[in-house]
């Protein structure tokens, strides 16, 4: 018998800094992502974010205790 150990983590970090922006498809997987991450108990976290792409985040559902360190529009 082999048995193979699976370690979670206990968060997942998405650095979106460079993102200009999102097409429907990206915008579905992150907000998956934190669904997904619900479900095996990890904290899916996205940092950087404009106020633009958090907002269609937002309003996705993604929670916005979800969305870290959001930049302001320059």
């Amino acid at each position: 018998m082999h048995t193979v150990r699976h370690v979670r983590p206990m968060r997942l970090i998405l650095d979106l800094h460079d993102v200009s922006e999102l097409d429907p498809i990206n915008l579905g997987t992150l907000t998956a992502a934190c669904a997904l991450g619900d479900d095996h108990h990890v904290v899916v976290f996205l940092d950087h974010s404009s106020a633009r792409i958090a907002a269609q985040l937002a309003a996705a559902g993604v929670p916005h205790q979800r969305l870290r360190h959001i930049m302001a529009v320059s």
